[in-house]
């Protein structure tokens, strides 16, 4: 007679939660002799004759628990507590305007926070290649990256992603931008204040080593915003009337604003290139063929002798005849 008992015990997951639905086989020399599933709270019943046993528990999205040698001579029993399967990510972080790696750049659990996210559980920091790798379980995953901003001469905006593990590893290569900020400039006369409609400004920096220039028109109130990069520029500004500008500025944090004042032309620099208009020149013809026309007919009036008036040795003048 072949004597039997049997193991009692729960599946848990790493959170010491029930697993329902999990599988619990005894094996011999590889061969399943019994097997059962769990039921709701995780909990199992499974009968064996004595006897040494291989004794595995399994479910999806777990690393199977296993038990070597587990030896059955009475009743007994046996928890397994099983840990999520996870899955490599890996990649590497980049700047968004050179392409080249980004070294100490920050990933982890996006924290929720009221008007958005911060980071919460770190993960990985980039080396100096830019690469990364960490491990994450099945499911959908809010992350967050943020750049070294110890050791960087860049500021990098915060980047917020979603990973989605589905039973493999991935590949997720993450690019990072320079922080942006809001630029509030107008432009206005400056002795008056008045704003200066139409005005062009144009804006010239370096960004990452990298270039950046942009012009802007400003508006009926003599306004203009745009969105720059944080960093030092140089602004020139130009108005019909007026004397071009040019002046250094800085933009951090949020939002700037700056305002360019212009110059009037001097009279002399502003009219000395100014046409005349047709009417003004054939004005002046007309008026120097009169004051001509005007000169002769008094010449000729003075050169005419005519009788002597009466008792006067005058010439008597026509016009009173």
């Amino acid at each position: 007679m072949v004597k039997g008992s049997s193991v009692r015990a729960t599946v848990l997951a790493i959170a010491a939660v029930g697993i329902a639905g999990a599988t619990v086989s005894a094996l011999v020399n590889g061969s399943v002799a019994q097997s059962r599933t769990t039921s709701g709270n995780g909990s199992y019943v499974l009968p064996l004759q004595y006897g040494t046993y291989e004794l595995k528990a399994t479910y999806p999205g777990y690393a199977p628990g296993v038990v070597q040698n587990f030896t059955v001579h009475q009743a007994t029993s046996k928890v397994f507590q099983l840990l999520p399967m996870t899955y490599a990510v890996r990649g590497v972080v980049s700047d968004g305007l050179t392409g080249q790696p980004l070294a100490g750049a920050k990933i982890s659990v996006a924290l929720p926070v009221t008007g958005g996210v911060t980071n919460g559980t770190p993960l990985a920091t980039s080396d100096q290649s830019g690469a990364f790798a960490f491990a994450l379980t099945n499911g959908t995953h809010l992350l967050y990256l943020q750049g070294n901003s110890s050791n960087s001469a860049v500021t990098y905006a915060p980047l917020q992603f979603t990973v989605v593990i589905n039973g493999a590893p991935q590949t997720r290569d993450l690019t990072m931008s320079p922080a942006l900020s809001t630029l509030n400039g107008r432009v206005v006369d400056v002795s008056t204040g008045l704003p200066l409609a139409g005005a062009r400004v144009t804006v010239i920096g370096r960004e990452d080593g990298v270039p950046y220039t942009r012009t802007f028109v400003t508006g009926a109130d003599g306004s203009f915003t745009a969105s720059l990069y944080l960093g030092s520029y140089l602004a020139s500004t130009v108005f019909g009337g007026y004397l071009a500008s040019t002046q250094t500025f800085s933009v951090e944090g949020p939002s700037t604003s700056v305002t360019f004042a212009l110059s009037p032309m001097p009279t002399s620099i502003a009219t000395s290139n100014a046409p005349w208009p047709g009417w003004a020149i054939w004005g002046a013809v007309g008026i120097s063929a009169a004051a001509i026309g005007g000169t002769a007919r008094l010449l000729g009036r003075s050169g005419r002798r005519g009788p002597l008036a009466p008792g006067t040795d005058a010439p008597e003048d026509p016009w009173t005849r």
